[in-house]
């Protein structure tokens, strides 16, 4: 297709398909199994994804309308940004919120690839944010630091667990599992990098190495099990006492 072509197959994307709610328009626009590289949550693949997405944003919009920006095109890519504004009347679905009734300036842009004189791909991105702090509903900074604190935690608690089983006997593969049977008893391997064995299944009473209990909970002077495992999860010398 010819620089103009693509253009003019945009500005009808933008003005029918999305400023009009026409979805039946978007066929002959977008190929079936239409490519979205920036999918929001739940969209549904291919073109029924497309008018997935232009039913949500007129739902929580009625009144929207759209203007072209800057439309320009190159070999078989074309590129857009637009500027939409409308009032907020109905129910934002991708969010679950309810309608506030202000109005809204929101902006975005598409880059699409076309293949058959139809767009087979598309990259978008939209201002999300800025839509939202129109709408009043931009997250209080106390509530952001409050949620920033727990993903910090949770994403080291995942890493603290990731390292724990990678060095934990017998988390490997069947070879290596094979390896990781303890000599002193023999058919059994060790199940957890704090048990000092799992025949007896001694294990330290607190973090510091060389404090040990005996069973499970109940602490113990004498330990029933010699054996000892490292910080890597690698046992060490010393055998297994009855």
């Amino acid at each position: 297709m010819s620089a103009p072509e693509l253009e003019l197959l945009y500005r009808r994307w933008l003005d029918e398909v999305w400023g009009q709610g026409r979805t039946d328009v978007a066929g002959e626009l977008m190929t079936e199994d239409l490519i979205d590289h920036n999918p929001y949550p739940g969209q549904p693949p291919g073109l029924a994804g497309q008018n997935w997405a232009v039913d949500m944003v007129r739902k929580a919009f009625p009144d929207l309308s759209f203007s072209a920006d800057v439309v320009v095109s190159e070999g078989e890519f074309v590129v857009g940004r637009w500027t939409m504004t409308g009032t907020n009347t109905g129910v934002v679905d991708l969010f679950g919120l309810p309608p506030t009734g202000r109005p809204v300036t929101m902006t975005g842009q598409e880059i699409f690839r076309a293949r058959d004189g139809k767009f087979a791909e598309v990259w978008h991105q939209e201002d999300l944010p800025g839509m939202l702090r129109q709408l009043g509903l931009e997250p209080p900074l106390a509530i952001m630091r409050l949620a920033a604190r727990r993903s910090a935690r949770r994403y080291r608690r995942q890493r603290h667990a990731v390292a724990q089983a990678s060095l934990r006997p017998g988390s490997g593969p069947a070879s290596e599992r094979a390896g990781a049977r303890s000599p002193a008893c023999p058919g059994r391997r060790p199940t957890h990098p704090g048990w000092r064995c799992s025949d007896c299944r001694c294990r330290p009473g607190s973090p510091r190495p060389g404090t040990v209990t005996t069973g499970r909970f109940r602490p113990s002077a004498q330990p029933r099990c010699g054996r000892s495992w490292d910080g890597a999860g690698r046992p060490r010398s010393r055998r297994c006492r009855p």
